[in-house]
């Protein structure tokens, strides 16, 4: 059995070998990069070269010239054209309620640009159904618990310690917008759209209130003559 000296000295010797061997790797990797540039300049034209290559075919080295002037635009006006393309599909997918409940979340509608930008990256075009795979994935990322998103402004439900809300408590998930309250009016009743110039001359002349006009102009052809829309009740007395 090696002894503890023997045993170091052993240790010595191979911490030696391999620094020496990574000293000797690391000198042949730089000769060989400089080698490699050496060769790649070498083979670079000369500006007599190309003179005489652009004389020889002027056409196709201005072609060139502006195919790569030009390469960056290109890829700008992809990416644009990408990026708008996606927004319109987005929004097509906006009529699914359930689609727009998330898609009103800006982190959910981030995780769809990245997973679409993904996609159009591996040569991909942004299409309807590529767009909705990714919501869909996304979704059941969210329901499986591999996705967390933060809570939406507004989407909490807040309770006020020792007073009463008067309203039926809702639980709303965090990642979901909350729906817009109901349009007063649409609550209290009927709306009516305003009258036209000539409309109103008509009511007018009828010396009827804008919603029994309204009203009159719906009723059937036939029923007109018969209608009592805007024609003021009989009181008690009258002949």
């Amino acid at each position: 059995e090696l002894s503890d000296a023997q045993k170091l000295r052993i240790y010595e010797i191979q911490t030696k070998t391999v620094k020496d061997q990574g000293a000797r790797l690391s000198a042949a990797e730089t000769e060989l990069a400089e080698l490699r540039a050496a060769k790649e300049e070498a083979a670079k034209p000369t500006v007599e070269d190309s003179a005489k290559a652009f004389y020889a075919n002027p056409a196709q080295m201005i072609k060139d010239a502006l195919a790569e002037a030009i390469a960056p635009l290109n890829v700008f006006k992809d990416r644009f054209e990408g990026d708008a393309e996606l927004q319109k599909v987005k929004k097509g997918l906006m009529v699914n309620p359930v689609f727009a409940q998330h898609l009103a979340n800006p982190e959910f509608s981030s995780i769809i640009d990245e997973l679409v930008a993904e996609g159009t990256k591996q040569g991909a075009k942004v299409s309807e159904g590529m767009v909705e795979a990714a919501i869909k994935h996304t979704i059941g990322s969210i329901v499986t618990g591999d996705v967390v998103l933060s809570p939406v402004k507004g989407s909490e439900t807040t309770v006020e310690v020792g007073k009463e809300t008067g309203r039926e408590d809702t639980f709303i998930p965090p990642y979901l917008a909350p729906s817009s309250p109901p349009h007063k009016k649409t609550v209290e009743g009927k709306q009516y759209r305003d009258l036209t110039e000539n409309e109103e001359r008509l009511r007018k002349e009828r010396n009827m209130s804008k919603e029994d006009y309204l009203n009159w102009l719906e009723v059937d052809a036939a029923d007109v003559i018969d209608s009592k829309i805007g024609i003021p009740a009989k009181k008690a007395g009258d002949k």
